[in-house]
Order: structure tokens, then sequence, then C-alpha cells
């Protein structure tokens, strides 16, 4: 099962168009639960995520990990854009053994020299791992992982 993490500060605009991609993944059972791990958002980012059924956290990202129920988390930056279907190319990385991975937008796919250091990037890693690097935000996490993949 996968626990969807996202970082938010005043992210209502950014969450009104990634939180209904991924509710057909959750529909379908593959998302278990989705977290927003809010640093003191003044807009309606918490009553969005109210609204849509995101639990929200504010103690940081670690304990986001912590309380994640899925055995397999994915941080995602609020203003990532998914495009309808991408939970397929995660489903066959998980398949293949689903190591540690970065997972591109869309956008990030078609211009190859965005892949060399792309901006957006939703991070893939265990719980077990994420337990045990205690990132302090996204930037620590995806400095720590060992040799993340790309994932389709």
């Amino acid at each position: 099962m996968l626990s969807v993490i996202i970082p938010t500060l005043n992210s209502q605009v950014h969450l009104e168009a990634l939180l209904p991609v991924l509710v057909p993944a959750a529909v379908d059972g593959f998302v278990r639960e989705v977290i927003a791990v809010d640093f003191g958002s003044t807009d309606a980012t918490l009553l969005l995520c109210e609204e849509a059924g995101v639990d929200v956290l504010t103690r940081g990202l670690a304990a986001a990990g912590k309380a994640a129920k899925g055995d397999r988390l994915l941080i995602l930056p609020p203003d990532l854009q998914l495009e309808a279907g991408w939970e397929g190319g995660l489903k066959r990385h998980l398949a293949k053994g689903g190591q540690p991975g970065l997972l591109l937008e869309a956008r990030a796919k078609r211009f190859p020299w965005s892949l060399l250091k792309p901006k957006r990037v939703g991070l893939l890693v265990t719980k077990e791992v994420f337990m045990r690097l205690k990132p302090k935000d996204v930037s620590s996490l995806r400095a720590l992982l060992p040799n993340p993949v790309r994932i389709a």
C-alpha cells in the first residue's frame, strides 16, 4: 500500500490541481491515504484538505512518515503536475521491486534537459528507509536517497 505525503504552505491553488489526479488511485486502493504536512498555511489549504479527506499534520515530515499506514511513501510537492494515469508507471516500478525513485511530472518527461535536475519530483521510498534517514525536508530526503531511479 502507498501513502502519499504532501508538504504544504499556502498550497490551495496547487492542491486544487493535484488532489483530483490522485482520486482514481485512491478509489482502486493503490493509494491508501493522503497526508498533508502543513507548515503554517494562511490560505484555504487546510479547509481544502479537510473537504478532500486529506489528513493534516503540523509536526513535520518525519512525523508524517511515522504516522503513514502504507509500507511505501510517495512524497509529492503540491505543485507537481501529474497526468491522469500517473499511477500506471508507478505500479510497474513497484512490480519490479520498487527501489527508491523519482516520479517526474509529465512536462519533465518530454524535455530531456529538464531530466538532469528536475525541480519538481515526487520521491518514492519505503517507510523503513524513510524512518532510517529521518529527513527534515524534501530536499534533504532527495539528497539522502541511495541512487534513486527515474519512474516512468
